[in-house]
């Protein structure tokens, strides 16, 4: 008996100094919680000290969260597929300046996360990454640009080929061609790409058979009217991930770049995409003039 009862005191001695530790580290840690409605985040703005954060993430809103924190458009730290009613934490480690942070839908306004305080040490490879953004922030709104340009251009030369007026539409296709030229190379990107969908649909629907009376005047026979209201869900989800390594970029000075993100050559890439509302409304009607002949239309929103 007492040999049995001085291992039982060892091991909640031993269980007691772990907990401990633990707890003193987690303490170590602050928190911050940030609650995500259907409209916003709240608070708005928050502000915290350089180096790790808790964020305790709720989700008050009436859709699955993925909580993000951004620097430019870089995507610094994230939380997904938190569902309505539930919380998640996320730690981060954070650098001093500003950063904004997501609030549900990409409609709803973005707050703000102000950094205070002395830079870490890691510091010098988080800026290296950071500045990254900048530079894909300056591409994209060049893509942008020739985008734009390209599908006004091709809109002229279009028109100028319906009018019949080809010597107009021989001097907008060189111009037109420079701006999908510049942009083409974007393409290339894709073909080191490892993809996968999925996708799951279904739609419900409730509607009411009516038999409709002949008009001899308009010579239509009797019939029968459907009408039925419903609604479809559609979750699509897709993935693109791949190696940094493999990635040919269009221009040396975006390829630099993902190479100072790859100095060790294990960095890769993880994509994902997914619808923002996955639900739509349907209302439709059928009219069967004959047996053998029916009209149908539905409409969804």
């Amino acid at each position: 008996m007492m040999i049995h009862f001085r291992r039982n005191a060892l091991r909640v001695t031993v269980a007691a100094l772990l907990s401990s530790a633990f707890g003193a580290q987690a303490a170590d840690i602050p928190q911050v919680k940030v609650t995500v409605n259907d409209k916003q985040c709240e608070p708005m703005q928050v502000t915290v000290n350089a180096g790790k954060t808790q964020f305790i993430i709720q989700n008050h809103s009436q859709k699955a969260l993925e909580w993000e924190i951004l620097k430019g458009v870089m995507v610094v730290e994230e939380r997904e597929n938190t569902a309505p009613g539930f919380t998640q934490k996320l730690t981060a480690n954070l650098q001093p300046g500003e950063y904004d942070m997501t609030c549900g839908l990409l409609t709803n306004p973005k707050g703000k996360l102000i950094v205070t305080g002395a830079a870490t040490k890691d510091a010098a490879k988080a800026d290296a990454v950071l500045r990254l953004g900048d530079a894909i922030t300056a591409y994209k709104a060049y893509v942008t640009t020739e985008t734009a340009q390209l599908v006004s251009g091709t809109k002229a030369f279009t028109d100028a080929v319906k009018a019949g007026d080809i010597e107009k539409a021989k001097a907008l296709y060189a111009p037109t061609r420079q701006h999908y030229e510049r942009i083409e190379p974007i393409a290339e990107l894709f073909s080191d790409l490892d993809g996968s969908i999925d996708a799951l649909t279904f739609s419900p629907r409730v509607g009411y058979r009516f038999s409709t009376p002949s008009v001899d005047a308009l010579h239509l026979p009797a019939g029968k009217l459907n009408l039925w209201v419903g609604s479809m869900y559609q979750d699509v989800q897709q993935e693109f991930k791949g190696s940094l390594s493999d990635l040919s970029m269009p221009s040396p000075m975006l390829q630099n770049m993902v190479n100072l993100a790859n100095q060790d050559n294990n960095g890769r890439f993880d994509v994902k995409q997914h619808l923002q509302s996955p639900w739509n409304v349907l209302v439709g009607a059928q009219y069967e003039l004959t047996q053998n002949f029916n009209i149908t239309t539905e409409f969804g929103d």
